[in-house]
Formats: structure tokens, C-alpha cells, sequence
């Protein structure tokens, strides 16, 4: 092989404050800072530093180096090096200070399951444990004794966990069942139908698996009991910081139903809810309690024993509602009304405005009153309280008062307290004399000196 040989090498020393300008491949060594350089002459000539345990160089003077990089022997153990805008520092550790991680879509922590988290024991060591509820999709389920059931995700339940399965395509049999699980593996487990697994599921006859599918388990730990509590279809709640559940309260998603009921007479299950109800299936229970209760056209049924609510309302006024059954007002209760009078639904020959005095007669039951006449029917109501007879089938149903007050329209000068007869043309007037028998409508609430207006009249009193 060929040999090179260096003749020379050039070498100067002194105080680093002395070292002159080298030339391009001289070396020099500043006694002083131990520091040792080598000419540059092509291009701008410098003394270039050679990296050694006693050079004095920032991070920034490093090609593509930005910021101060100080990494010195009190790094603790678990501290992270971490840009804080200007400078390169440690933290975490014994250092303290915030360290972002960014947008938790960024960070990833292999391990764990659906619906575990992150716990300490503490003194700051982490471990994955389940907590509430469980949730893992299936991805096929076997035909055999016992069925297995595959998972898409590694899911971390222990042998003998209660799990529920939903919304299977195709093995539907499965759908809305619980089972307790055994020989788990990762993503794997079988079905039994006990908790000592003892009882295989057997899924040979069931209809073939297609797609889909969850399966939900009640962890427990410190948010509730192990597994999940009451009946098929009971809906979970705590109990003292413990899962706990009723067979009284259950939600059948199948027919999408929600009850609350006892068969214990003493102590009814209460359904109380402080605001407004609107519901879109049918409500069930021994007692409600409800501050607004809406029924409105086309929705479901309540049905109660005993329902407590300050208003009942079809949703607005004009929306018609119907009440069936046998209703009484007990002791002390009373029921009132905006208007101010009893009517009853009658059959007319024509429309009539309201405060038109009518009489029995003409095609059907009723029609214009004529002059003092002793066939009064009464005074065509603007605003009953409560009208009767709401089933009437005819072309002209007007509704006339039988009792209270009611708009009246009237001819000439009335006093209040005139006995008021028919003055024609659907108008009343005061009686001049003892009314016959048959003529009176009612008396006047009101005067009216004028030649016709509308003034109220009670009905029914005589």
C-alpha cells in the first residue's frame, strides 16, 4: 500500500488571549484554557476549535442546534429534557414543572382495555385497572359447546365476569342475554351460563354469526359491586358508593319500556320529576310526581294509580284533550275554571253568534227567540267553563248557557237586576211587568241605556 508521510506539523502554544491567526492546517494550543484550535485560511480565516473535554461551546453553535443545551450530573432519575422556548431543560422529577403533552389524540400508552384507566398506588407507580363499566365490540362468535366469542380488542376481564351482549347480527339469540365468561384469553372467551362456569352455553343451533356486536361488564372496583346487580333489564344506580339495581326499575330495550312498579301496596314505587316530562313511549307506575305533565295529540299513555302533578296540558291552548273515565272531586278539593258559565251542546237551524237568545223550536231543538216568547232556550255562550253534551252530531251544535253568567245582547234601557226577557231578532230586553212563565232568560249584571249592545246576564237564577 501507498505510504503518505507528513513532513511537518506546525504547532504554537501560549495564553489563549496570544494565539495568533494560524495557518490552514496549524494547530495551537492555549495553555491557559486547555483549549486546542487549527488554522482556517480558504474562505474567512478563524481559528477553528477542536471539540475536547475543556472546550467551552453552546448547543447553538452545533449545525441545526437552537437554544442552550445544559445537560449537567444533577439530572434526576425521570426527569424528561424539554425546549421551554429559549432554553433546553430538564423536567418532571425532582425539577417539578408542567410537561405538555399536547392533544391527547397525540399520546399513546400500550396496555389496558376498553374502559380502563390509569391508577397509582401512591407513590407514583401507574397500572391499568377496570373501573364502572366494561364496553368491547365482538368480532365472531362460535357455533359450539361452549360458544367462544372473539373480540376485536384485548379486553382484561378475569374469569367468571357477568357480561351482557347487544346488537349481534345474525347470532341474535344472544341479544340482550347475560353470561359469565371463562377460558379468557386476550380476545377471547366462552360462555357459560353460571358464575362457577360450570353450565357451557351450548350456540351450536343458534343462527350463524354475521357481524357486529358488544358485550358490557360491570367492573365494579370503587364505583360499584363486582358484577352487575339486580334482574335482566334493571337499571343500575348507586347505593352508597356500590353498583346497586331493582327488579322494580327496569328498561327493556327490545320494546324500548320503561317501568317502575312494586307489588308491594304499602310502599308503591314513586316516579318524581322535578321539571317538565315529555316522553316518547309509554310511561308505568304505582305513584308520579310531576311539577308540568304535557300530553299533547299523538303521544303515548301514562298510566298511574296516583298521579301528582300542578298541571296537566294537551301543549298549548286550542289542542283538544280527552279525560275517560269516572272522576270525583274528593273533600275539600274543588275544580275551577277561567269563564263563567255551564252549557250544554244544543242543535240549531242556523250559526249564532254568541250572546243570541234562542229559543226550543224550529227544523231541530233550538232557533232564533221571538218576541216574548215563553220557549226560551237560553243565551248562546262566548266562553263556557264546561259544556255538556260534546258528542252531538248535527251541522249547527251551539253551545247555550244553563247556569252562571253570560254575554248577553240586548234592546233598550236595562237596570241592573231586570228580569230579562226575548225582545226578538236573537235580542233581550227588561220586562216591563211580571214575566210570564217560560219568558224569563235571566237577570241583568249590568245597566245599559242605549238602543242595542252586549251586557252580561245570569242565567239559571230566578
Amino acid at each position: 500500500m501507498s505510504i503518505i508521510q507528513i513532513s511537518k506539523i506546525l504547532q504554537r502554544s501560549g495564553d489563549l488571549v496570544d494565539l495568533p491567526q494560524l495557518d490552514q492546517a496549524e494547530f495551537g494550543f492555549a495553555s491557559d484554557a486547555s483549549r486546542l484550535f487549527i488554522g482556517k485560511t480558504a474562505g474567512i480565516p478563524e481559528n477553528v476549535e477542536i471539540l475536547t473535554a475543556y472546550s467551552n461551546i453552546s448547543f447553538s453553535q452545533i449545525d441545526g442546534g437552537y437554544g442552550n443545551l445544559n445537560i449537567s450530573n444533577t439530572v434526576a432519575d425521570g426527569e424528561l429534557l424539554v425546549y421551554d422556548g429559549d432554553n433546553w431543560v430538564n423536567r418532571g422529577g425532582a425539577t417539578g414543572g408542567l410537561i405538555d403533552l399536547g392533544d391527547v389524540a397525540d399520546i399513546k400508552i400500550d396496555g389496558g382495555g376498553i374502559g380502563y384507566v390509569l391508577t397509582t398506588d401512591g407513590t407514583g407507580n401507574l397500572s391499568w385497572s377496570p373501573k364502572g363499566v366494561v364496553v368491547g365490540n365482538i368480532s365472531s362468535v362460535s357455533q359450539a359447546n361452549a360458544g367462544v366469542v372473539t373480540t376485536s380488542e384485548p379486553f382484561f376481564l378475569p374469569n367468571s365476569s357477568a357480561i351482557t351482549i347487544t346488537d349481534v347480527i345474525g347470532m341474535t339469540e344472544l341479544n340482550g342475554n347475560s353470561y359469565f365468561i371463562g377460558n379468557v384469553t386476550s380476545n377471547t372467551f366462552k360462555l357459560y351460563a353460571d358464575i362457577t362456569l360450570s353450565t357451557p352455553v351450548n350456540t351450536e343451533a343458534y343462527t350463524t354469526y354475521v357481524s357486529g356486536g358488544k358485550f358490557v361488564c360491570a367492573t365494579g372496583g370503587s364505583e360499584g359491586s363486582a358484577n352487575a346487580a339486580g334482574v335482566t333489564t334493571s337499571i343500575q344506580f348507586n347505593t352508597n358508593n356500590l353498583l346497586d339495581a331493582s327488579a322494580n326499575f327496569t328498561f327493556n330495550k327490545n320494546t324500548n319500556t320503561l317501568t317502575l312498579h312494586s307489588t308491594n301496596p304499602s310502599h308503591p314505587g314513586d316516579l318524581i320529576v322535578n321539571g317538565n316530562i315529555t316522553a316518547n313511549a309509554n310511561i308505568s307506575a304505582d305513584t308520579a310526581s310531576f311539577t308540568t305533565l304535557n300530553v299533547t295529540s299523538g303521544f303515548p299513555t301514562l298510566t298511574v294509580d296516583t298521579l301528582t302533578t300542578t298541571e296537566i296540558t294537551t301543549g298549548g291552548v286550542g289542542i283538544a284533550g280527552t279525560i275517560t273515565g269516572n272522576w270525583t272531586l274528593t273533600s275539600g278539593s274543588r275544580l275551577e275554571a277561567t269563564y263563567a258559565d255551564l252549557a250544554e251542546y244544543y242543535g240549531a237551524d242556523a250559526h249564532y253568534i254568541a250572546g243570541t237568545v234562542l229559543d226550543f223550536g224550529g227544523e231541530f231543538e233550538v232557533t232564533m227567540a221571538g218576541i216574548e216568547s215563553n220557549k226560551i232556550a237560553g243565551v248562546v255562550s262566548a266562553d263556557p267553563a264546561y259544556v255538556m253534551n260534546g258528542m252531538i252530531k248535527c251541522e249547527h251544535p251551539v253551545a247555550i248557557a244553563l247556569q252562571g253568567r253570560v254575554p248577553c245582547r240586548v234592546r233598550g234601557k236595562v237596570h241592573k237586576g231586570d228580569m230579562m226577557i226575548s225582545a226578538g231578532d236573537g235580542f233581550a230586553k227588561a220586562a216591563t211587568s211580571e214575566p210570564k212563565m217560560g219568558t224569563v232568560i235571566g237577570k241583568a249584571l249590568a245597566k245599559f241605556d242605549g238602543e242595542e249592545g252586549v251586557i252580561e246576564v245570569v242565567v239559571g237564577r230566578l
